[in-house]
């Protein structure tokens, strides 16, 4: 009874230092994906009775299928809408869940050795690579699968003390947790390589039975795998983008960056850009990664039969964090904190259990346990406070991208996206043009800078440059229909009217249903008094938007200008309706009262 006591007094004690050294959190802002998930993603306003369906027929958001994440946002926003504190909340709520799951996992592991479990789930809680889970809202997937992944691995644990028809609850419950973690975040694939790796520290021998087991597990992973090959898409580099000895360079980078990080969380950032090369050449420590990587996977595997701790760690380790090692390049970053998430539980089992054992060695056993002790609480006090002000650079876009140009002074992604953040949160178009002009120092082709500083300019006046980028930008993109509608304004505004039809015609081909360049094209052609295309424009525009007064009178004015005065008078009349206050010299020329 006492030793329960002991056990429960404890997780709640991690999970207060956890709740304490990640509360900034709760007063952040939207960041970074967030608008794509959550600020300009109409999907999550559907009724639930509508949205399940649609997250679950493999719409994809920002390259991934993870239906429950998203329906976990949907009702998120049906709870609070766009307040930002309580999509945080809720992470930071999921994450202090998955410390308890995690605090089981490892006391049922480590055969209830308390410290152990104390330990790795307060590292776990409080480990600054871990901040990036929990302080981005977007990475709700990350916390959510994890929030699943942790039970399926518990209820394996008690499954395998007596694998037989008597315990086949238990195997279904991992089955069901695993499917529900598969359901939130494609990382989950790992699962049944991870019940391997349980199996080996358990000594399970392998049969065929054994084998069997994992049969279901995998054939969900190479499932949930073909279908995210689907939906990432573009966003997988091409294969030969590096050759197959820098693929082997920027894995082995990656693996001793996490390793290092676990040690030493310093110089965080949202970002990591790949390398740039120098004379062909990547630098020189993504050239000795691989040997590096190569002479530590020597040295476990050498361990294979004798250190079933240390092969179980690395192993736990390896298999979470394997995908996304960047031999196959993902996105734009070389290493990305979030993705320890689950895989640093390996490392974390590993550490503890050495403390445990050197602590508990009879020979010294009161000096080892307080130099254990005293060890421990000192570095969780340390990963606390370092998380607790690594959460603030999460506070909004503005000091996350900061602190990436500060990181990463040569990143033009990371130039960029603070531009973005004063051109359209800030409206400061000055810090704009300077954060833009950063991003096309480093990298002249950035498609989406030229487009929006080729805006800023056509705001500022200056028109030859605003024509010099969004040129250029169409040259690069001949499909990037921003680019189109922005020459559109930029010819209306210098007085290039028919050049203008043209601009708006192609940004149509592109975005057949935008009711703004609908409009706006129809108010071209009408100041070029082409009145029969203008009223089929305006026409077009009502289709998508049957209550806007104002396309409703526009068209009625072209009607009117080319001779259809029955259909004015009855376009007017709606309008009129509708609540538009017809102007008293066109209600005359109607002869409307």
């Amino acid at each position: 009874m006492e030793k329960n006591k002991a056990v429960f007094l404890s997780l709640i004690g991690v999970i207060i230092l956890s709740a304490i050294a990640l509360s900034p959190v709760c007063f952040n802002r939207f960041a970074w994906d967030d608008f794509e998930y959550i600020v300009r993603n109409a999907s999550l306003a559907k009724p639930l009775s509508e949205a399940i369906p649609y997250f679950f027929n493999q719409n994809y958001f920002v390259g991934n299928y993870h239906p429950l994440t998203m329906i976990g946002l949907s009702i998120e926003y049906h709870a609070s809408h766009l307040d930002p504190a309580f999509y945080h909340k809720v992470n930071l709520f999921i994450h202090l869940m998955n410390i308890a799951g995690v605090f089981w996992f490892v006391y049922v592991l480590s055969d209830r050795k308390l410290f152990v479990a104390i330990f790795v789930s307060a590292l776990f809680g409080i480990h600054p690579m871990h901040v990036e889970s929990v302080a981005w809202i977007s990475e709700l997937k990350d916390v959510l699968y994890s929030f699943f992944y942790l039970p399926g691995l518990i209820f394996y644990l008690y499954y395998i003390k007596k694998p037989d028809i008597k315990n086949s609850l238990l195997y279904l419950g991992c089955l069901f947790f695993f499917v529900l973690s598969l359901l939130s975040k494609p990382a989950a694939v790992s699962f049944p390589l991870s019940l391997l790796v349980i199996d080996y520290y358990r000594n399970r021998t392998i049969n065929a039975g054994l084998i069997l087991e994992k049969i279901p597990f995998l054939i969900g992973s190479v499932i949930m795998g073909l279908i995210t090959i689907k939906a990432q898409g573009s966003a997988v580099g091409s294969m030969d983008q590096y050759s197959l000895i820098e693929r082997f360079m920027l894995s082995g980078y990656a693996y001793v960056h996490y390793l290092i990080k676990l040690i030493i969380p310093v110089n965080l950032s949202s970002f990591h850009p790949f390398p740039a090369k120098v004379d062909g050449q990547f630098p020189l420590q993504f050239q000795l990664a691989p040997v590096i990587l190569i002479l530590l996977a020597v040295l476990v595997l050498r361990k294979f039969k004798t250190n079933r701790l240390l092969v179980f760690g690395f192993g736990f380790f390896t298999v979470n964090i394997i995908l996304v090692l960047q031999f196959v390049t993902v996105g734009m970053t070389v290493v990305s904190e979030r993705f320890t998430y689950m895989p640093y539980l390996g490392l974390f089992y590993i550490a503890a259990m050495y403390l445990y054992e050197y602590g508990n060695q009879k020979t010294k056993a009161y000096a080892g346990n307080s130099l254990v002790y005293g060890l421990s609480v000192a570095l969780c006090l340390v990963f606390a406070f370092i998380s607790f002000s690594r959460t603030k650079v999460w506070k909004s876009d503005k000091t996350l991208w900061s602190d990436v140009v500060r990181k990463y002074p040569q990143s033009a992604t990371g130039h960029y996206n603070l531009g973005t953040y004063y051109f359209k949160e800030d409206k400061n178009d000055a810090q704009a043009l300077s954060s833009y002009n950063q991003t096309l120092k480093y990298d002249s082709a950035y498609l989406k800078a030229l487009v929006n500083r080729g805006i800023i300019y056509t705001r500022m006046k200056e028109y030859a440059k605003a024509e010099i980028d969004l040129n250029r930008a169409a040259q690069i993109d001949t499909n990037f229909s921003e680019t189109f509608r922005s020459l559109g304004l930029l010819h209306n505004y210098t007085g290039k009217s028919e050049q203008a039809v043209m601009d708006y015609t192609r940004y149509l081909k592109l975005e057949p249903n935008s009711v703004d360049v609908f409009y706006g094209r129809g108010m071209t052609l009408f100041q070029l008094k082409r009145y029969e295309e203008a009223a089929a424009d305006f026409s077009k525009a009502i289709e998508l938007d049957p209550k806007n007064s104002t396309y409703w009178i526009v068209k009625s004015m072209s009607e009117y200008e080319s001779g259809k005065k029955e259909d004015a008078i009855k376009d007017a009349l709606k309008a009129q309706q509708l609540g538009e206050v017809l102007d008293p010299g066109y209600k005359s020329k109607l002869n409307i009262n």
